[in-house]
């Protein structure tokens, strides 16, 4: 049995493998070799092999460009392809692998019954594998870079293109499967000024900043009627969700710089997603939020909004105070907890992508946001910024599978930009005059 601390051996290995191909959950094994559950978990992520779905046969002839592995085979196929006996005889890049239970909890598909009749794609655990590449990456660790001056010369290129665009590192690997280093070491490289003759290093990457201590502002807030919130609270929005759950909620919110002179970004998000659109204000009053609700309803056309957007979550901000005149364009509206940003947590976040195109303390207009054309390029190029959490998709992607609406981004004016093509800086808008 293994020490908690120390580095799994092949025998470890071999007993993951046992258990996996018995069935065996994650804690089980873990308990036998002596490990974390999340060790486990791990291990068989890093190691697993990629088996891409078989071939078809027909009449003992391979036919290469069949594709049997896509949800849309059932469904029925939104991108015009030939669909035939279970099979898709028009293969395109947008194919969407079908859920596999067993795949996706296990990681593996170690140990299933249908491993040899399965058309789908699937990954193996086998522990002489890993062993053998854990201590080709141990050695290689040790030994410094394993790679050619041609290797070396492009990867710090591509660093440099698409860390200069805002691009985090880890949206860059997954954009770039051929990159063989792991975030960890890119991130060490990068620290160690490796790629600094590129124009790299600690503080290009997107995290590296220097915070100032806010000084605190005495604002004065008139009193509102609350009236407004009645029916309307956080606890009334959870009720309505336990009765409802398989509404469709956006969460709203306001962003700007200049409280006196704007512009003002009234930010709504789809949290299952993260899709985020903007609409542009100039002032920042109860009666401009609404029609940029009502801007989002002619977008959409009446049934359709009622459709796509049945709730919306915000705060209690003085702007969002008309409450009866929102729900009379077929949506209903919640509000926060006061003081508990946190329960919109989704908006909040996706708001720091925001930040990296429109930073705090600058003039936004002198930056280049004027119009609601200047806001769509933005969100156009945030929602094709993949996502690690969202299962490595664009928010784009995520949307159009998650409500089955193909066209919905492009009618909230929301454009798909290629992946090394995503720029979070300033650059996006800035004008010369």
């Amino acid at each position: 049995m293994s020490a908690k601390n120390s580095h799994l051996t092949l025998e470890d290995r071999q007993a993951i493998q046992k258990g996996l191909n018995n069935g065996s959950p994650k804690t089980a094994i873990a308990q036998v070799i002596g490990k974390d559950n999340s060790t486990i978990g791990k291990e068989v992520k890093k190691h697993r092999i990629y088996c891409p779905a078989p071939l078809y046969k027909e009449s003992s002839v391979v036919i290469k460009n069949v594709i049997r592995d896509c949800v849309y085979i059932k469904t029925g196929c939104p991108y015009n392809g030939k669909i035939r006996n279970n099979k898709c005889l028009s293969p395109c890049e947008r194919a969407e692998p079908m859920p596999c239970k067993i795949r996706d909890r296990k990681l593996v598909c170690n140990g299933c019954s249908k491993i040899r009749t399965c058309v789908q794609y699937k990954y193996k655990y086998d522990a002489e594998v890993a062993h053998q590449k854990y201590t080709q990456e141990l050695s290689d660790s040790r030994t410094g870079l394993n790679m050619s001056p041609e290797e070396f010369d492009s990867l710090g290129n591509l660093l440099s293109s698409c860390m200069s665009k805002g691009q985090s590192i880890e949206v860059i690997l997954e954009n770039h499967p051929e990159i063989t280093l792991s975030s960890r070491r890119i991130h060490s490289l990068v620290n160690d000024g490796y790629f600094k003759p590129y124009g790299v290093d600690q503080f290009t990457k997107r995290r590296t900043v220097n915070r100032k201590q806010a000084a605190k502002k005495a604002v004065y807030k008139p009193r509102v009627d609350r009236k407004y919130l009645k029916g309307r609270t956080n606890e009334d929005f959870k009720a309505y969700m336990d009765a409802h759950p398989d509404t469709i909620v956006w969460q709203m919110d306001t962003v700007y710089n200049d409280v006196s002179n704007g512009p003002f970004i009234q930010t709504f998000i789809h949290p299952e997603s993260s899709f985020m659109i903007g609409i542009y204000h100039d002032e920042k009053t109860a009666q401009e939020m609404l029609s940029g609700v009502r801007t989002i309803r002619n977008w959409l056309g009446s049934t359709r909004f009622k459709k796509y957007f049945n709730v919306i979550l915000t705060d209690r901000g003085s702007e969002f105070t008309k409450a009866e005149e929102i729900e009379r364009l077929g949506v209903r509206i919640f509000y926060c907890d006061p003081m508990r940003s946190s329960q919109k947590a989704e908006v909040e976040k996706n708001h720091t992508l925001l930040r990296y195109i429109c930073p705090k303390e600058t003039d936004l207009r002198q930056l280049g946001l004027r119009s609601q054309k200047d806001l769509n390029l933005i969100f156009s190029h945030i929602n094709s910024y993949r996502r690690i959490h969202k299962f490595n998709k664009t928010p784009i992607e995520n949307i159009v599978f998650l409500l089955n609406d193909e066209s919905l981004p492009k009618d909230l004016c929301i454009e798909t930009v290629d992946k090394d093509e995503v720029l979070l800086r300033p650059a996006l808008i800035k004008k010369r005059d």
